[in-house]
């Protein structure tokens, strides 16, 4: 099994120097993945990894690579974010015009943490089977003037903008 994390809303527009609203960046943390199965309980994909990731791209931040798990039905998905941040970079817009300046934000309030737990439809992992979790920050949905103002993002806008999926 292998996870990864993006931050690719569909739909969300990176800042333009066109004027298009939007915001680019870069967030930073360590995160971690487990998948929970009721015969096994929760599976760590291993260690935390570092992420370094640009915001509102497809690239792709590798969490956990070729990790056995024992074979069963998962129901659902847990990703750990610690020590985050997100650089909101300047000639992002956000709707009060461009930032004149690099912005950073802590991810998941005023400890940099957050834990997003979710159930996803039932994945029966059998011998010889390859599975990948994707986790989407979202950042659209939580990266605004008021998050910029206070420098900070609240867990439960992380966790309501999060989608865990496994594939």
């Amino acid at each position: 099994m292998t996870a990864f994390v993006v931050d690719d809303s569909p739909g969300a527009a990176p800042q333009t120097t066109s004027g298009a609203l939007g915001h680019s960046g870069a967030l930073t943390g360590s995160a971690s993945i487990a998948i929970f199965s009721e015969a096994t309980g929760w599976v760590s994909l291993g260690s935390p990894s570092a992420v370094n990731l640009a915001m509102q791209s497809s690239e792709q931040g590798q969490i956990a690579t070729a990790v056995q798990v024992p074979l069963g039905t998962y129901t659902r998905v847990r990703f750990e974010l610690t020590s985050a941040q997100a650089l909101i970079t300047a000639g992002s817009d956000l709707g009060g015009g461009p930032l004149v300046a690099d912005v950073p934000v802590g991810v998941g309030g005023g400890d940099l943490s957050v834990t997003v737990e979710k159930t996803i439809a039932p994945v029966t992992v059998q011998a010889f089977t390859s599975w990948t979790v994707r986790v989407d920050m979202n950042s659209d949905l939580w990266i605004d003037e008021a998050a910029v103002a206070a420098q900070s993002v609240t867990d439960a806008a992380i966790e309501s903008a999060t989608t865990l999926t496994l594939m």
